[in-house]
């Protein structure tokens, strides 16, 4: 046997050896963990307390077969609660859907009513509406005073002309008569003139100063004066058939007249002059009081805007001029008086244009600026 082998001999039966030993010294701890379990757990064969365990045990489910018991009726007392709750839930929800559906019955019949009226409301103020603009167009001094411009010439028939009359109402206004105009138609037509500047002077509150217009009596209209002498003058606007001719004049201070001696024209021309100072007094209070103020001023600016001479009189009248004339109008009157037939003619025409022309502009403007003015 060769020495490499031997020494492989040994080297296998030297580890054999280790083996073995181990495998022994893992035999003797198992054998005493053997050992160690049996002696831990060996059973106790002392059956003394059995009986109270069992005991305790029995009570205990006894117990707890109570609790269920009870909770058992507890469940069924809150089911029957919930029950009782859904179905007043479910009565109360029909009852809501009824309230929710009545409600809706109240607000549509509310709404009906609510339509109805505001509809009529609507058609109201429509014609409401309607109503104020036509009334805000209407003039109330052109509704029962017409003054029209002259008329053409007519020829009467036997071959003289008529001359062109301002009128008023259909009724021609003149100083003195004519061929074709009497003293009838003359009363009657400054009869309606002296009712137009009477009602325009009460219209804007003015009082004329010494003068005073009685429109309405038998046979014609008059103009009371009180002079410097504190006496009282009746003048009659055309002539009055009720009284003698020489009383067409006449004073209330029991002193003598100094007019008897005159015609009627010319008791009428001077009664024309104190109606055109009437109507002086009436233009200068409404331009100043009225037409001066900012609402009035402002309201004829936006209305006015395309007549810029209408704030102002078409003739001048003032106490030292009467249209183109340099004089007040008792001096032109008295100038009349003293011209021939013709040329007084002539001078007569144009002081009647002058008076009613501005008549007619200051009872528009009063018209317009005062009695409609809502603003």
């Amino acid at each position: 046997m060769s020495a490499g082998c031997f020494i492989k001999k040994i080297r296998v039966i030297n580890a054999i050896e280790v083996n073995t030993n181990r495998s022994q010294n893992d035999i003797r701890a198992y054998e005493e963990k053997v050992i160690h379990e049996e002696k831990t757990t060996t059973p106790n064969n002392d059956d003394s307390n059995q009986p109270s365990v069992i005991s305790a045990y029995s009570q205990e489910i006894d117990e707890l077969t109570k609790a269920y018991t009870y909770y058992s009726e507890e469940l069924k007392n809150i089911n029957k609660l919930i029950a009782n709750q859904n179905s007043r839930s479910r009565e109360l929800a029909n009852e809501e859907k009824d309230c929710l559906r009545e409600a809706n019955f109240v607000d549509f019949s509310y709404y009906k009513v609510y339509r109805d009226q505001n509809d009529e409301l609507v058609s109201d103020f429509i014609v409401a509406q309607k109503e104020d603009v036509a009334a805000s167009s209407i003039r109330l001094f052109s509704l029962l005073f017409t003054i029209s411009l002259p008329i053409s010439n007519i020829n009467i028939g036997d071959g003289s002309v008529c001359r062109e009359y301002h009128m008023i109402n259909g009724l021609r206004l003149a100083l003195r008569p004519s061929k074709c105009i009497d003293w009838g138609e003359i009363n009657a037509a400054w009869s309606q003139a002296a009712q137009l500047l009477m009602l325009v002077c009460a219209s804007v509150s003015f009082s004329p100063s010494k003068l005073r217009i009685i429109p309405l009596t038998s046979g014609c209209a008059k103009v009371m004066q009180v002079t410097e002498s504190h006496a009282k003058v009746v003048h009659n606007l055309g002539k009055d058939f009720a009284i003698a001719t020489s009383e067409t004049k006449r004073t209330f201070d029991g002193g003598k007249n100094d007019d008897d001696n005159k015609s009627d024209a010319s008791l009428m021309l001077e009664a024309f002059g104190a109606f055109s100072e009437i109507l002086l007094q009436l233009i200068d209070h409404v331009t100043l009081t009225f037409l001066k103020t900012s609402s009035y001023n402002s309201k004829f600016s936006s209305i006015a805007q395309h007549q810029q001479d209408e704030q102002k009189p078409p003739f001048p009248m003032s106490d030292k001029v009467f249209g183109s004339h340099n004089s007040n109008v008792s001096s032109l009157i008295t100038t009349i008086l003293s011209l021939s037939s013709n040329d007084s003619d002539k001078e007569c025409r144009y002081v009647v244009n002058v008076t009613v022309t501005n008549l007619k502009w200051i009872s528009n403007i009063v018209d317009q600026f005062i009695l409609h003015d809502e603003e």
